[in-house]
């Protein structure tokens, strides 16, 4: 019993640390607008993006240079994404 209990916990807080991480990234990137030429690429004409149009602003990122340590949150919500997906 005590050790089912362990192992929840071992498996359950990582996930939602995560999980809290991901809505952090989400909520502090959320006020950035999109250029006009980045939204123009998209093809989004009223400046509001769905979850729809996850891919192709991944796609889009593809083509940006890195700029520095960039490239951890950028995987994290991309697995996010797909989690959330799946579920």
């Amino acid at each position: 019993m005590v050790s089912a209990l362990v192992v929840s916990i071992v498996v359950v807080a990582p996930l939602l640390s995560f999980l809290g991480y991901c809505r952090s990234l989400e909520a502090s990137s959320s006020p950035v607008e999109l250029s006009e030429h980045a939204r123009r690429a998209m093809g989004i004409e009223d400046g509001i993006t769905s979850a729809d149009e996850f891919d192709r602003l991944q796609a889009l990122t593809q083509f940006c240079p890195t700029r520095g340590n960039d490239a951890t949150p950028l995987e994290a919500v991309r697995t996010y994404y797909h989690a959330l997906n799946v579920l």
